[in-house]
């Protein structure tokens, strides 16, 4: 069985059937050990964070049509009034405040 212990600066690797290792060395193996799967942790959380925030919202402020698309949808007939009046609301509220 191997042990990571912390002797000041130094790592060091003892095995437990061949050399004794101080309660000292394995307590502060242990908390050196903590702090760097705090940090770990912390850095995957920030990475996951910075990557939903700008990565998969690069479409943040900008609607899925133009508005002359809208216009050419109206005036083929594929669009209603009332549907274009309510799509083109929607298109510029998501360009003014950049809410989807």
């Amino acid at each position: 069985m191997i042990v990571l212990a912390i002797n000041r600066t130094d790592w060091v690797v003892a095995s437990i059937l061949g050399q004794q290792v101080s309660r000292h060395a394995v307590v502060s193996g242990a908390v050196w050990l903590g702090v760097f799967l705090a940090v770990a942790f912390a850095a995957a959380w920030l990475m996951t964070v910075l990557w939903r925030r700008f990565i998969m919202n690069d479409n943040a402020g900008k609607p899925d049509f133009t508005l002359e698309q809208l216009r050419q949808l109206r005036d083929r007939g594929e669009l209603t009034q009332e549907q274009y009046e309510r799509l083109k609301e929607k298109a510029i509220d998501v360009m003014s405040t950049g809410i989807v």
